[in-house]
């Protein structure tokens, strides 16, 4: 098991055989089986061999095709006291034969405790939380409440599914408690959070580990790397953006979870365009209904419409209609006053103080239109606008998760062209933007090389 402060180990955790149980449903066994996990921190399990009657419990336990399975229970402990459990091992392959009853497992989720002899050498504690794909070159570490935050990653990396990155929150008292290591994981993932909306993209978590005085538990998770898709701060140009990121965490409100909602939406990874902007505009609306509930819910104030949809309801009744027929118009009526889109899109641009000089009126419109023509329609109005319309909505998304980080720094716009601009935008129309404030571009990095 690699150190705190180190990046990579060729062997994450070198094979070791353990003495345990294996449950399904109500059957249980004792059993003997090995594992290891490699640089790709993947857990691997060697085939176990089991009983007749464990063979037919875990056959159960992977249900019916198309159906939900059961979760297999695995313990063990080693001769050199290294302890493994996990609630949620799969079946990932059965045979039966002469030679007896076998079965492949792959593990969702398992956590093995380490113990960790003292030495003055190795006495760090804290937390570290490792991603795949992560692309970085030396941010500079950030000083917390809890500790110093060090974020690490490779300037190449060979494929998204390839580990390269990690998160350490380094303890300075070597008698944490337990409350500790909870604030550490909250403020680590925090991180991992604003690094997946810098980053473009999902950043899976293949490896947690606790770093205690006397043991070291590390818990893996199954996964893959994802594509990154346009990515939202550079990654030679990390360092603001993870302080303000440790700021934010330790700031008195709280920060909303809609918003990581809202970038879970934005990092699909769909190839298909119409999919994406329809994820975009789902992001959009998810910051519509939580983050901006002062957005006007009617076209005409609900007091003012209410003669008006009584006058239209009473219209109906000289005509013949059949019960569903009225039931239908009935609905709609109720629902005439009900704001578009457009309206409560301007909302949110006018509380996010967005340039006004790009996200116009017929911005907003043609953003609009798009949706409406792939959900109702099935097809974008043409390619071009399709491509542009992203754009935009992506850029629109960007821009409030920004606000809501509270970050000011440089980052990466696409809505205009692919250049690099500085939070918060600068519009002379919608904000008074001291000229001191932003740093003349004499003073800035000429190039990315430059930057930390």
């Amino acid at each position: 098991m690699n150190d705190l402060n180190e990046q990579k180990d060729e062997t994450v955790f070198n094979e070791t055989t353990f003495e345990g149980k294996i449950s399904a449903g109500s059957v249980e066994q004792d059993i003997t089986f090995v594992c290891r996990a490699g640089e790709d921190c993947r857990l691997v399990f060697d085939p176990l061999s089991v009983s007749g009657e464990m063979y037919i419990a875990l056959h159960k336990s992977m249900g019916q095709p198309g159906g939900h399975g059961e979760w297999v229970t695995l313990t063990g402990e080693s001769s050199n006291d290294i302890k493994l459990s996990s609630d949620y091992m799969e079946i990932g392959g059965l045979n039966a034969g002469s030679s007896g009853y076998e079965v492949r497992l792959k593990t969702g989720e398992a956590s093995v405790t380490l113990p960790r002899k003292a030495d003055p050498k190795d006495a760090a504690v804290g937390l570290k939380l490792l991603l795949r794909g992560f692309k970085s070159f030396r941010p500079n570490p950030v000083q917390s409440q809890l500790g110093q935050v060090v974020v690490q990653g490779d300037n190449e990396v060979a494929s998204a599914d390839t580990v390269s990155g990690a998160i350490c929150v380094q303890g300075t008292d070597p008698n944490l408690d337990d409350s500790w290591y909870r604030d550490a994981e909250a403020l680590a993932k925090f991180v991992w959070k604003g690094l997946q909306f810098g980053h473009g993209g999902r950043l899976q978590i293949p490896l947690l580990q606790f770093y205690r005085p006397d043991e070291v538990i590390a818990t893996f998770y199954r996964g893959s790397g994802r594509p990154k898709h346009l990515p939202m701060i550079h990654f030679l140009d990390q360092s603001e953006f993870i302080a303000s990121l440790v700021k934010r965490f330790e700031s008195e409100d709280t920060f909303p979870d809609d918003v990581w909602q809202a970038v879970g939406w934005l990092n699909n990874d769909s190839s298909i365009n119409e999919v994406r902007y329809l994820t975009l505009m789902t992001a959009i609306e998810t910051i519509l209904h939580s983050l901006v509930p002062e957005a006007p819910s009617t076209l005409i104030p609900k007091v003012e419409f209410k003669p008006i949809r009584d006058a239209l309801l009473e219209s109906l009744t000289p005509f013949d209609l059949g019960e569903k027929q009225k039931k239908v118009l009935q609905s709609n009526i109720r629902q005439i006053n009900r704001s578009p889109l457009s309206q409560k899109l301007q909302a949110v641009i006018e509380k996010y103080g967005l340039p006004s000089s790009v996200f116009d009126q017929d911005l907003v419109r043609r953003l609009n239109k798009q949706r409406i023509s792939i959900v109702h329609q099935g097809r974008s109005l043409n390619n071009d606008e399709l491509w542009e319309c992203l754009l935009y909505a992506h850029e629109m998304i960007a821009l409030i998760v920004f606000s809501e980080l509270r970050y000011n720094g440089r980052y990466e716009s696409y809505a205009q062209g692919h250049e690099q601009r500085t939070m918060p935008p600068a519009d002379q129309t919608e904000r008074e933007v001291k000229v001191e404030e932003v740093a003349p571009s004499s003073e800035r990095p000429s190039e990315r090389s430059q930057c930390p």
